[in-house]
């Protein structure tokens, strides 16, 4: 398991980044702690972090790195 904050917590200066932007930067945290070779993705979001966690099974499958799951939980209103 793998969990990664949102980084506008730390950093008020990312809090304007764009949904791709905090996507690529989480494709890149998972790829620094999981050897994609052994793990399976199995992804989850909760609130905004659904939208992010829908950006990045679209990089991981582009990137040839199957999603297994993807858990969406209390999406925002407009995913829904």
């Amino acid at each position: 398991m793998c969990l990664i904050a949102d980084p506008a917590l730390r950093d008020i200066d990312t809090a304007s980044w764009s949904l791709s932007e905090r996507a690529r930067l989480y494709t890149t945290e998972l790829k620094t702690h999981l050897d994609s070779s052994r793990h399976q993705l199995h992804l989850g979001g909760w609130s905004f972090g659904a939208c992010v966690a829908m950006e990045v099974v679209v990089l991981a499958e582009d990137a040839g790195q199957p999603v297994q799951s993807l858990h969406l939980l209390d999406p925002l209103e407009f995913l829904r």
